[in-house]
């Protein structure tokens, strides 16, 4: 038996991976000018290592609402940093 509001749960939390993705890429394809790959590339390790962290700690609770959307979040910007690198990668050696 599923929770009340757990479709509402699940919706914010893909909503919040989702638009943190999209703005993290726009910031990354900017910051990539300036910044080393090798930089974006520990970014977006210590990022995931975050959220695998922040996952092993998590207990569910009533009024999880913060970190619900706080981990979402923080894997969303580091899988956006992973894209976006790999695919500026990727395209810049075919030209």
């Amino acid at each position: 038996m599923l929770c009340a509001g757990t479709r509402r749960w699940v919706i914010y939390a893909a909503l919040t991976f989702a638009s943190s993705g999209i703005l993290a890429c726009v910031v990354i394809a900017f910051l990539e000018r300036y910044v080393t790959r090798v930089v974006l590339y520990k970014t977006a390790l210590a990022l995931n290592v975050i959220g695998l962290v922040l996952m092993l700690r998590w207990r569910p609770s009533e009024r999880p609402f913060g970190y619900v959307l706080l981990l979402p979040a923080v894997w969303g910007v580091g899988n956006a940093v992973w894209q976006t690198t790999s695919c500026c990668k990727m395209t810049s050696h075919n030209r």
